[in-house]
Parts: structure tokens; C-alpha cells; sequence
């Protein structure tokens, strides 16, 4: 299992959810099984879940089950949330849609659609997605990143010649493309410093026109565009290595007035100005004295009621970590490791994480696509974890949170985790979870 992205979304102030969307191919948790994870008191139960359900368009099954999810992103207006789901190639066509909102209903319960999304952004490997509210005009957009296949640079060996990796915005139903920016063989020769590229997540900047992408998997670089036209800026991008090493996936702290990076091969989060400016560039390592915290892949910020300014942020070597940063960026204290990959096996890995009151994780690698919700709470904890789960193959890539019931429904492959107050499991009744 491998986290990649997760969100925060709203709840009450004592509890929350932690939403991992990611790949699997079998669910064997019962109902009855009561499994914990988290460092108390900032714990964590696996629960079963009417608190979500997933398009039936999206078929958990072993019929796809290289299927997985890179990316998920908030709606901060209305609490929606977005999962972009990845369509294994055999069954891609000119048709595919892959982009599905979560919407809560009247009983406390997200049910998701599938979008009649552009299939253009269905095609390769959909990486990053980002709402945004731009103030200026007045309207809602989403911003898309995609990988493109990994073999497209052209050589006598590529099976996917033209599979260009590519950044686009479109509106919020995510089917009228306003510009596609590609970064394909001509960009190669008109900026050779940069070489191939495979843009791995994006972010608009506050304040300006710019958008600024990451370029995770090639010249870990980020290269900044202007978000309303989608040329790319010369002269802005910074970064490359040595100095980042997988700039995998990219977000602001809007409270710090900061730039975060997960800068994964370096095992460490960056921040940055507004101005971008490395010279004034902070750094923390990650998983120094856990090796499953040690591959960040996305950061996501949340005010905690206790707290302050908390972080989560997954990691693709398998576990989910939660940070108080209210002393600044770069001062972080480890409030809570949920050990994913420990409790569900071998074969797990976490890369995205995103909170605000649901947090949400997305996936990378093969298998059937699934989602592990969790409900966080302060103070409180709760019995040992249980350790008794089959093996099972899981990626995990995005969080969201949220105070409301979780289960696992074994056919979708829905694993929900649910947190419980400072009160037994036994107290926390089913109308506790849905207010």
C-alpha cells in the first residue's frame, strides 16, 4: 500500500477523517473486527464503512485491478472532494472518464459519481489534481497533472510514442479543458537543461498568475506556468538536482504563507516564501527514526483544536504521519504514526496525504482501487491494533477527513477507518458517527 495525497475536510472539532484511497484487490475485515493504529492520543480505528460509497461505475474487482488512484483534492467551498482515479491501460478508451466527486448527503454519508470528465485526462497516468477558487473572476477551476506513460521518450524501445506527460485546467466538472500545456520533445529541445520530464503535481500560487508543477519524476525541477494561458514562465524554474531529489507532490500552507515540497529521495519537507526564493529555503527531515515515515510524498494542512497547525503527510514506504507545526515551518513534532503497511501487510506503501476534517490518501502501484477512511479524535485511545488481516495487496495515495461513520464494504474494496472521542467503542453509537 502507498499513500500519495490526502485532504482535511470539515468536522467536529474533537474528531476527524482519515480518507486513504488506494488500490485493492480483496477486503477480508469484518465488521466485528476492531483494528487501531495511531500513537496516543491521536488514534485511529479501522471501522466498516456505510460512510462512503463509490461509483458503480468503478469496478473494485479483480477485473481491474491494476486500477489505482494518484490524486485527490478539496473543494473548500462547497466540502465536496475529488478522487482522479487511474484506468489500467487495457482498459482505457477514447471514452474513459476517471474523475469522481464525493458528495455528503443529508445522513453524513459521501457518496461519489463519476464525472463526465474529458477522457483526455483519463489517458496515461493522471497524477495530480487541484480545485481552486480563483477570486479574481469568480470561478471554480480544477488544475491536472499527468505523468504520461514512463516510456514515452522516444527510443526504438518505447511502446508509447506521443504518450506525452501534460498539465491542464479545466473547469470544476473537470469535461471543458480551457488549455493543455505539453511537455513533450519540442520543450525537451527548446529547454535541453531540463531533459525528460514527468510532471508529477501542481499548485496555483496565492496572490499571483502563476502555477507552479513539479516535475517529480524526471528533472526535479519546478517549473512555474501562468495559470491563466498555460505557457510556461522562462527563467522561473528552480530547484533540479541536487537540490531536490523527487519533488513529488506540492502544497501551500496558507497560514505560514508558505511553499511546502515533499522532497522524497531526500527524505525531507521544504518550505519556501511566496518569492520562491532558495536561498531562504527551509528543511526538515522525515523519518530520521522511522523508516516508514522516510519517502514523503504530500503534505496537508489543518488547524486542530488542541493542537494548532498540524500537519498529515503520507509516505510511500508505507505509513501516514501526523505533525504539529504551530512554532513555525520547519519545526515539527511527530504526533502520530498510523502504520499502514504494519497492520495490512507487506505489499503496503502510502504517497499522498491531505487533510481538512476528512483526510484522504491516494495510491500509486497495481491492483484494484480502494479506500481506508479513518476517524481521528483527541484525547483518547483505544485498545491494541489487531493484527490478524490476510495478507492484501493495497496502494494508498490520497487522505481526507471528516466526523461521520466508516465501514468496509468488501465488494467496492472500501476500507473506512473511523476514530472514536475519549469514550469506549462500545459508547460510540452509529448517531455519534453520523452527526
Amino acid at each position: 500500500r502507498t499513500f500519495h495525497s490526502s485532504i482535511h475536510l470539515a468536522g467536529r472539532a474533537d474528531m476527524a477523517i482519515l480518507l486513504f484511497v488506494g488500490v485493492a484487490t480483496l477486503s477480508l475485515v469484518s465488521a466485528d473486527d476492531a483494528i487501531f493504529a495511531g500513537t496516543p492520543p491521536w488514534r485511529y480505528r479501522f471501522a466498516t464503512a456505510d460512510m462512503m460509497v463509490l461509483p458503480p461505475e468503478i469496478d473494485m474487482g479483480p477485473f481491474q485491478a491494476m486500477n489505482r488512484g494518484h490524486a485527490l483534492t478539496l473543494d473548500t467551498r462547497s466540502g465536496d472532494f475529488y478522487f482522479e482515479n487511474v484506468v489500467k491501460e487495457a482498459n482505457l478508451t477514447n471514452s474513459t472518464s476517471n474523475v469522481v466527486q464525493f458528495t455528503k448527503g443529508s445522513n453524513g454519508k459521501y457518496v461519489g459519481s463519476l464525472l463526465e470528465s474529458n477522457p483526455i485526462l483519463a489517458q496515461r497516468e493522471p497524477h495530480g489534481i487541484k480545485y481552486e477558487f480563483d477570486a479574481k473572476t469568480g470561478e471554480e477551476y480544477m488544475y491536472h497533472t499527468n505523468t504520461g506513460w514512463d516510456d514515452w521518450w522516444p527510443s526504438p524501445q518505447s511502446k508509447h510514442p506521443g504518450a506525452h506527460p501534460f498539465v491542464a485546467k479545466t473547469d470544476l466538472s473537470s469535461r471543458t479543458i480551457i488549455w493543455q500545456t505539453f511537455f513533450d520533445e519540442k520543450w525537451a529541445a527548446k529547454y535541453p537543461l531540463f531533459n525528460k520530464t514527468r510532471t508529477t503535481d501542481v499548485i496555483p500560487l496565492p496572490g499571483t498568475d502563476y502555477l507552479l508543477v513539479t516535475d517529480g519524476y524526471g528533472s526535479s525541477y519546478v517549473h512555474v506556468l501562468n495559470k491563466t494561458s498555460g505557457e510556461y514562465v522562462p527563467g522561473m524554474s528552480f530547484g533540479g538536482s541536487p537540490t531536490f531529489a523527487c519533488p513529488h507532490k506540492i502544497t501551500v500552507d496558507d497560514a505560514a504563507k508558505k511553499v511546502v515540497i515533499c522532497d522524497r529521495s531526500h527524505h525531507r519537507r521544504v518550505w519556501l516564501d511566496y518569492d520562491l526564493d532558495l536561498a531562504k529555503m527551509i528543511t526538515a527531515p522525515v523519518g530520521a527514526h522511522d523508516s516508514s515515515l522516510a519517502a514523503p510524498c504530500q503534505t496537508h494542512y489543518h488547524d486542530d483544536a488542541v493542537a494548532g497547525r498540524v500537519s498529515v503527510v503520507a509516505s510511500l514506504s508505507g505509513s501516514v504521519g501526523i505533525y504539529a507545526e504551530s512554532s513555525g515551518a520547519g519545526n515539527t513534532t511527530l504526533l502520530s504514526t498510523i502504520p499502514v503497511r504494519a497492520l495490512l501487510g507487506p505489499e503496503v506503501r502510502t504517497a499522498h496525504v491531505s487533510r481538512a476534517r476528512p483526510v484522504v490518501v491516494g495510491s500509486t502501484p497495481p491492483y484494484a482501487c480502494g479506500v481506508i477512511l479513518a476517524l481521528l479524535t483527541t484525547p483518547g485511545t483505544h485498545g491494541p491494533a489487531r493484527r490478524n488481516l490476510p495478507p492484501q495487496r493495497r496502494h494508498c495515495g490520497d487522505v481526507l477527513e471528516e466526523s461521520r461513520r466508516a465501514h468496509v464494504h468488501r465488494h467496492t474494496q472500501l476500507l473506512a477507518a473511523a476514530a472514536l472521542g475519549p469514550r469506549n467503542a462500545s459508547d460510540f453509537t452509529v448517531a455519534d458517527r453520523m452527526s
